[in-house]
């Protein structure tokens, strides 16, 4: 009856933990966290229904949901490997084998489950970023539980506590890279006697001043001014880490989309991208820029990067122009 008991309790709070997922996919729109969230529902109905085949086809579909969780997040950290979307399709393979082995096998499952969440797990510790890396590291040890379980039941109160930390890691490096406070970011777009000012992404040496006035900007140096992200590694209210691409990202979509609502002419300024390139692998780099090209594209924005493209070598600076002229 313990055992009962303790799985109603887990079952409930990763249910709960289902719930958390859900309100934070609603207010990010992140759809790393919509599968997750049906990951941890899963998991929920794993731990309240037992070891029957409802409970355990729920530990393999939690695999899979997993699977296409990880896939998502490498994509929103602007990580993900050359051919993440096709990666996606192999979540339907640990419930096809589960259905073709099953009722041949019940019990040895857990072996199964566990040996497909460690799978699973690898997509993150290979791909990830070190924040990345280390819920890889938590799925993993979160798989050899579950994998372990067949011989020592005992062990699913480690498995219960790991898929607990797991899940405060995953809401946490979603939330790390997501705009979710109230801060407002329409800021002034009215551009007064300029009226030549196109939608698209350009390349210059020095911003002009009256961008940097009224445009969205990331730069090196500090302002209070609204709508003004001061590039750094420190802790300050406007601050944003200069390896924060995706975070970044988040922020100019937003502003994006917010000013079109306001039919506004949104203006972006990323003023030195040197030191974004000193700070991230060259590839993250391009990523990122391609992203906001596409962007800019969707909403007729206009995007300056402030860069000395002289202070690069011949093969990045190629790669830069090749980009832009795409």
């Amino acid at each position: 009856m313990e055992i009962n008991i303790i799985n109603m309790f887990f079952g409930i709070l990763f249910l709960a933990i289902y719930g958390l997922f859900f309100y934070y996919y609603h207010i990010t729109r992140r759809n790393s966290l919509m599968y997750y969230s049906i990951a941890w529902l899963l998991l929920g109905v794993h731990y309240l229904l037992g070891n029957d085949f409802i409970s355990l086809f729920a530990l393999i579909v939690f695999s899979s949901f997993l699977w296409i969780g990880n896939i998502k997040i490498l994509e929103e950290n602007l990580t993900s490997p050359k051919y993440s979307h096709e990666l996606k399709y192999l979540a339907v393979f640990p419930v096809l084998i589960y259905l073709y082995i099953f009722p041949k096998i019940s019990f040895e499952m857990f072996i199964l489950s566990g040996i497909i969440i460690i799978f699973v797990s690898l997509s993150l510790i290979i791909w990830g970023n070190s924040a990345l890396k280390k819920i890889g590291l938590i799925q993993m040890i979160f798989g050899f539980f579950t994998l372990l379980y067949f011989w020592y039941s005992k062990i699913y109160y480690l498995q219960a506590i790991s898929a607990l930390i797991l899940a405060y890691l995953n809401i946490k490096t979603i939330l790390d890279i997501t705009l979710v406070n109230k801060t407002p970011l329409s800021v002034n777009t009215d551009l007064g006697n300029i009226s030549n000012v196109k939608p698209g992404i350009f390349i210059v040496k020095k911003v002009p001043k009256i961008f940097l006035d009224k445009g969205l900007v990331f730069s090196r140096n500090n302002s209070q001014r609204k709508g003004w992200f001061w590039i750094t590694k420190l802790n300050a209210p406007n601050a944003i880490s200069p390896t924060n691409l995706p975070k970044m990202l988040d922020i100019i979509i937003k502003y994006m989309k917010s000013a079109k609502e306001n039919e506004n002419h949104p203006i972006i300024v990323i003023d030195n991208l040197e030191y974004l390139i000193m700070e991230n692998e060259f590839e993250t780099v391009l990523r990122f820029l391609a992203l906001l090209r596409d962007y800019a594209i969707l909403h007729s924005a206009t995007v300056f990067l402030g860069i000395d493209l002289d202070t690069l070598d011949n093969k990045k600076q190629r790669l830069i122009r090749r980009l832009m002229e795409e």
